[in-house]
């Protein structure tokens, strides 16, 4: 009996033709990896152009991988997830030496950011060889996405972007999942004039600013900076200084305009840290899992007349720092989402002079805060300028809305309510609220309205 081959057809298929398969398949969206870091849909892509995922058919043999390094065009970015089947040395090296002079993006991550299998010396010792081969290639990058499980490693790799001139870099992830390490990020030289997104934890992103000679070029227009998990173990400290965190905005604000997203963030806290630093030309905040004194200085430190929305959710304002300081919230529409503290909601709301409050399933949102929201203080209404409302969630009654807006009626009125989610209210009040609100509605939460 003859043995048949068992080799597919198309591995024997000569060089040319596999190319124009190639080609032709790499024409077509492929689906996202789990670890892509970086989730645009590039113009090419959109364009019928090469897919940026084509180089990921080299991972399939070494023959395919010789087959596309004949043409530069499969190799301007590469996906590797460190801890996985896309861990192949010969790619990663091929990847620099095919792509030629072209400009090239990398991401590097694990296949699952929430479960690791790698030790901290594994994870470091492949981010040494993958870096080793990036150095030389530096300048040619347009995107470089690393996200790590551990800070350490972090801070080991970054000590190859020492002295870099990152001439075309728009976009720079610094990114890890656990605060191992607390100490300083030192890239003593480094270049990113022309970079538009950096996401990187907060501490690095302090060190970065104040610790290191960076230079951010003179160009003006907008970096989305996005500052990640920093969150040390609180039994040996290294908590994050508020006021070094707002010296190092203050100072970046001097140079680019910000788009600014800060998120769970352990700060250090005294008790009494004031600032006069200003923080600039601020086009839109966030500000998600803080506490202690940050979110009020920041928000008090912002002027930038540009800044429209603000979004603050599961935030904390420490008591301490309430006792003696109120705060300005800047923006003309603030959106607050999970605010459990009723005394740090209120702290929120009660100096913001925008038109627009958008609450969001906040416990912290009840009666009480309604009641502070109804009456003037020597003339003047907690957020006295705002004239719309929308809350989604119930934990307040709808006596205590009705109160707030009939007590402002006459020197700070609302004139658009929208209640989603909130109690049932009976037939005279919602008459009222539609006589004297000029945009009305309230859907009752399901089981109200099904009792209703």
């Amino acid at each position: 009996m003859m043995l048949t081959s068992t080799r597919s057809p198309v591995m024997s298929l000569p060089a040319e033709v596999l190319l124009i398969i190639f080609e032709a398949a790499s024409r077509q969206s492929s689906p996202r990896s789990t670890y892509d870091l970086d989730t645009e849909v590039t113009a090419d892509t959109e364009r019928g152009d090469i897919s940026p995922d084509a180089v990921q058919l080299a991972f399939v043999c070494r023959a395919w991988m010789d087959v596309i390094a004949l043409k530069p065009v499969f190799w301007k970015s590469l996906k590797i997830a460190i801890d996985g089947p896309t861990f192949v040395p010969s790619v990663i090296k091929t990847f620099f030496t095919a792509s030629r002079d072209q400009l090239i993006d990398l991401s590097i991550a694990p296949l699952d950011k929430d479960s690791y299998t790698l030790t901290q010396a594994q994870e470091q010792e492949r981010m040494d060889f993958i870096m080793e081969h990036v150095t030389p290639h530096l300048g040619r990058f347009a995107k470089l996405c690393i996200f790590a499980f551990c800070r350490s490693t972090i801070l080991h790799t970054a000590r190859f972007l020492d002295g870099a001139n990152l001439t075309h870099l728009s976009t720079l992830h610094l990114v890890s999942k656990k605060t191992d390490e607390h100490g300083c990020l030192l890239i003593p030289r480094l270049t990113l004039a022309a970079l538009s997104k950096l996401h990187i934890d907060a501490e690095s992103f302090v060190d970065l600013i104040l610790e290191n000679d960076t230079s951010w070029g003179d160009d003006s227009t907008l970096l989305d900076l996005h500052l990640t998990r920093f969150s040390p173990n609180s039994s040996v400290g290294g908590e994050l200084e508020v006021l070094s965190l707002v010296e190092a905005l203050g100072q970046l604000s001097e140079i680019r305009d910000l788009s600014l997203i800060i998120e769970d963030v352990k700060f250090s806290y005294h008790g009494d840290e004031t600032t006069n630093v200003t923080v600039k030309d601020v086009q839109r905040l966030e500000l998600h899992s803080l506490d202690g004194s940050f979110v009020p200085l920041i928000c008090d430190s912002i002027r930038s007349p540009v800044l429209e929305h603000v979004h603050i959710s599961r935030c904390t304002i420490s008591p301490e720092w309430r006792l003696h300081s109120r705060m300005r919230m800047p923006g003309q529409t603030l959106r607050l989402t999970g605010v459990e503290s009723s005394t740090s909601l209120l702290c929120l709301i009660q100096d913001f002079q925008g038109r627009k409050l958008v609450v969001e399933d906040c416990p912290g949102f009840d009666d009480w805060v309604l009641g502070a929201m109804a009456f003037s203080l020597e003339g003047h209404f907690a957020c006295p300028s705002l004239t719309r409302l929308e809350i989604t969630g119930t934990t307040f009654s709808a006596d205590a809305l009705r109160r707030m807006c009939l007590m402002r009626q006459a020197d700070a009125p609302i004139e658009e309510l929208h209640v989603s989610g909130g109690p049932t209210i009976h037939r005279d009040w919602r008459m009222w609220f539609e006589m004297y609100i000029m945009e009305f509605s309230w859907k009752p939460k399901m089981d109200d309205a099904e009792r209703w």
